[in-house]
């Protein structure tokens, strides 16, 4: 355990336990859903009571629903035979100002907890777990803590932390400073420097704001809806946030993160009742219910259209000043409870809006407008209201007037035309298909698709049964060929279209994808096929019609021959360890003419932070050093960068990391600092040559590198890194064993060796605004 930043070197070791103490993981001979099954409404279990279980054989899940007796917390438990288990908690939260007070809670409440009063356990839980996910998300009207992991004693310990850590945090006035915001002179050694405002928060805003789209989107957002949490900024508009205070960010905390205002979610084949047992235990008893009074009031529909003008800075990267204009119409789409209806809108949007084959991308196409086209969805779970808007960027303000009545024709054409069906059978098939995909993010896909229901009364459980929906949407069909002309009808309350429409609904996510278009000439075509035994022969068909269908010029028909240079992996020396084996050789595609040289180049942005990186060629995947550079970008990130740079230097993000060709990068995102951050870098290195680390950060570093390793992968992707790298399972374990054998020595030499100042070409980046330390220095390249 952590007391006070002091590390327990048990706590490792009982990490590596596996499932030790915690009893078998399945009951013998049981898969997870049969154990679901057993669970009966009414009974009780470690203070929850079941209210529902149902089987979702489409997504090949059981889901139980409970609720808590004390505090009428609700959880959410699906079952499935799946490794990568999840656990999210969400709070609904929702802010009546843009001083940002759910966003910065949320970075506060991870910076200690009464059983873990350490500064920042939240991060300290990256080096010490093997969890292949951790995060935490603030959205409009909730704020969501979800982790997942494989192993289930990790499960336990960072359960324990995340429990601790949102019901019981510290919230410290030092890390309100820290992570919100706060007054600074712009050299803290120098009180004659200008005095700034600073913030992990404050510079993640100021970054986030300076894109238009964001501008844009968010006072959509707030025109729509505004007489309430919505119309506000829940992640803190820089002007705002020095209004917040630290009393407000407790009284907030005490409001809204009670257990009462509380969604517990858990997914995978670990045993529930372990997880209620803990998270009764360790939380909810020691609380009482009460009425947090969060919920949002329906937002009152309009009478009348209304229009607004946003002005946003100009766009410097714009091709032409002229086409400065971004044109949105937005619909306001009150309250549908019913499931079905809300799939029927996802539908007809999708169809409306998404593909060349869409009326409205159509229009736009032939209108010579333009074809930066973009729908957005803004869903406000507590009301059960959402936004729909269609956005269209580039626009040259004379014809703002054209694109709106591209909109309006567009409605009126499908009324009378209606819809494709085959058009409308692929979306259909596309969408089974996604269903029965067994995703290796699937928890944290569900998490996210029933959270906005879970601000309300709907039934998250029914929002998972898309099989039904699918059925039922086809019978109703072929009962009624009209039926979507007469939703188009129904939803745009159609009154001689002389106003713009209303549209009614929209839960679910809407996804808008660009066509590819693969250009075959004078490349060589190379196809990777995943598929079950049954389907590889029709999958090995299609492809071979795709590509025969690929037209070539007689140019093209000549193959390209790239300089191909063959060079063998270096053997172990120097007290590496070499894997015995046959002999792997790497093919090397190279430009002759291509030579490696020092470069410093400065990307001046209009941006009010900075994004810095160093890159640096060192060893590729199959050189043996490449281990230890794995290991020792991990330990530079948490043991000294991540102090530096973020928690010192008020950056939102930094680190370093090592990609299978051997660049080496150092980075850090949203930050005050330019060149201080690059002598951050530089110090880095310094301190990973001169040893200054335990054999306890060196394990910790390797179990956060084996938690990426050892991730789970997606079906789809099975196969896919000795396709295109040609890393054989062979190659891989031997690649692992490297990693355990990665020493203290090894660690020091791979970073004097490669990392040193002159021993390797590097590069620099700097992208920001303009910079007169940079701009005075002849070495930098201006851009």
């Amino acid at each position: 355990m952590w007391r006070s930043g002091v590390r327990s070197p048990s706590f490792l070791q009982r990490l590596r336990g596996g499932s030790a103490g915690l009893g078998a993981r399945r009951t013998s001979g049981t898969t997870a859903c049969e154990r679901a099954r057993r669970h009966r409404v009414g009974q009780r279990l470690h203070g929850f009571t079941v209210s529902q279980v149902t089987d979702i054989p489409e997504l090949c899940l059981t889901a139980v629903k409970l609720s808590h007796d004390g505090t009428g917390a609700r959880y959410l438990h699906l079952a499935r035979e799946d490794t990568n288990n999840l656990f999210s908690v969400q709070f609904r939260t929702t802010p009546l100002d843009s001083s940002g007070v759910p966003h910065v809670l949320e970075h506060t409440v991870l910076c200690g907890s009464q059983k873990y009063p350490c500064r920042d356990p939240f991060f300290k839980m990256l080096n010490r777990s093997l969890s292949t996910f951790m995060n935490a998300f603030t959205a409009s009207d909730y704020t969501l803590y979800p982790f997942s992991t494989q192993n289930p004693k990790d499960f336990q310990n960072l359960l324990s932390v995340y429990l601790d850590a949102a019901f019981f945090p510290c919230l410290r006035e030092l890390d309100f400073w820290q992570e919100g915001w706060r007054l600074e002179h712009e050299n803290p050694r120098d009180p004659q420097t200008p005095l700034t405002f600073k913030g992990v928060v404050f510079n993640e805003m100021k970054g986030a704001f300076t894109d238009n789209e964001r501008i844009f989107s968010q006072h959509l957002q707030s025109r729509l809806l505004p007489d309430h949490t919505y119309a506000v900024v829940s992640g803190g508009h820089p002007l705002c946030i020095p209004d917040l205070t630290w009393e407000r960010l407790r009284q907030f905390h005490a409001t809204h993160y009670h257990p009462s205002n509380a969604r517990f979610f858990t997914y995978g084949d670990f045993p529930l009742e372990q997880h209620l047992k803990q998270i009764h235990e360790e939380a909810l008893s020691k609380f009482e219910k009460i009425e947090p009074n969060t919920a949002v009031p329906a937002q009152k529909p309009w009478d009348k259209p209304r229009e607004f003008q946003i002005t946003c800075g100009p766009d410097s990267l714009a091709a032409e000043s002229s086409r400065q204009t971004t044109v949105g119409v937005g619909f306001l789409l009150p309250d549908i409870t019913d499931t079905f209806e809300a799939f029927t809108l996802n539908l007809l949007s999708s169809l409306l809006i998404s593909g060349p084959n869409s009326p409205f991308y159509k229009a736009l196409i032939e209108s010579g407008l333009g074809t930066d086209f973009s729908p957005d969805v803004g869903y406000n779970g507590c009301t059960r209201d959402a936004y729909f808007s269609v956005g269209l960027q580039g626009v040259a303000a004379q014809d703002v007037q054209a694109v709106r009545d591209i909109i309006d024709r567009t409605v009126e054409e499908v009324l009378r035309k209606g819809f494709d069906d085959d058009q409308i059978e692929a979306l259909l098939h596309k969408i089974e298909i996604q269903m029965k995909h067994q995703s290796v993010s699937f928890g944290l896909t569900l998490t996210s698709y029933i959270a906005p229901c879970w601000n309300h009364d709907g039934d998250p459980v029914e929002l998972l049964q898309l099989g039904g929906q699918v059925a039922r949407f086809r019978q109703c069909l072929k009962d009624n060929p009209e039926f979507l002309q007469q939703k188009v009808k129904q939803y745009f309350k159609v009154r001689g279209l002389e106003n713009l429409p209303e549209w009614r609904h929209h839960v679910l996510s809407l996804c808008f994808y660009r066509n590819a278009f693969l250009h075959a000439h004078g490349f060589l075509i190379r196809c990777s096929l995943n598929a079950t035994p049954e389907q590889m022969s029709l999958a090995e068909k299609a492809v071979d019609k795709f590509v025969g269908s690929l037209g070539r010029s007689e140019a093209g028909r000549k193959a390209a021959r790239p300089r191909v240079v063959e060079k063998p992996v270096p053997s172990g020396s120097g007290g590496r360890t070499h894997i015995s084996g046959p002999q792997v050789v790497r093919k090397l595609i190279t430009d002759p003419a291509f030579r490696p040289c020092q470069t410093k180049t400065h990307f001046r942005l209009p941006f009010p932070v900075n994004h810095v990186g160093e890159c640096v060629r060192t060893a590729p995947f199959t050189d043996p050093d490449h281990a230890s550079l794995k290991v020792l970008a991990r330990l530079m990130t948490a043991k000294f960068l991540h102090t530096e740079i973020r928690e010192k230097g008020g950056a939102y993000g930094a680190g370093a990391r090592l990609g299978r060709d051997g660049l080496f990068t150092f980075f850090s995102y949203r930050d005050p600092h330019s060149t201080e951050t690059l002598q951050a870098f530089a110090k880095a290195v310094d301190w990973a040559k001169a040893g200054r680390f335990t054999q306890q950060d060196i394990d910790e570093a390797k179990l956060a590198v084996f938690a990426t390793v050892d991730a789970p992968v997606a079906p789809s992707d099975r196969g896919l890194d000795h396709f295109l790298y040609g890393l054989s399972d062979g190659r891989k374990q031997a690649h692992r064993e490297q990693l355990f054998a990665v020493s203290r020595e090894g660690l020091i030499a791979a970073s004097d060796k490669y990392l040193g100042v002159g021993r390797s070409t590097r590069g620099l980046a700097l992208l920001g605004p303009e910079n007169v330390k940079i701009a005075s220095d002849p070495s930098w390249t201006l851009s």
